[in-house]
């Protein structure tokens, strides 16, 4: 039996900017960056895979909201930026 540990990259289909800060789908997860160097980007939260990949991210206030979907179903998620893990 396999045992999904994580998940790194995938295709990046949404982005989201609000102030210093990127909303980044990247495959199954949405990833936070701090832009307010843009030479110098850094991963600042993450969540953890979704059920399918990321395919719209707004950012209202704190809270993200991402459309996941496999092109037929989406599920729209809400996240507080709490939720986020560095």
């Amino acid at each position: 039996m396999l045992k999904i540990v994580g998940q790194i990259g995938g295709p990046t289909q949404a982005v989201a900017v609000q102030g210093n800060y990127a909303y980044v789908g990247v495959g199954l997860r949405l990833v936070v960056l701090d832009v307010s160097n843009p030479a110098s980007l850094r991963e600042v939260g993450a969540t953890g895979p979704l059920v399918w990949y990321v395919e719209d991210v707004t950012v209202v206030d704190a809270t993200d909201f991402v459309a996941a979907g496999n092109g037929f179903y989406f599920t729209v998620f809400w996240l507080p930026w709490t939720s986020l893990t560095p």
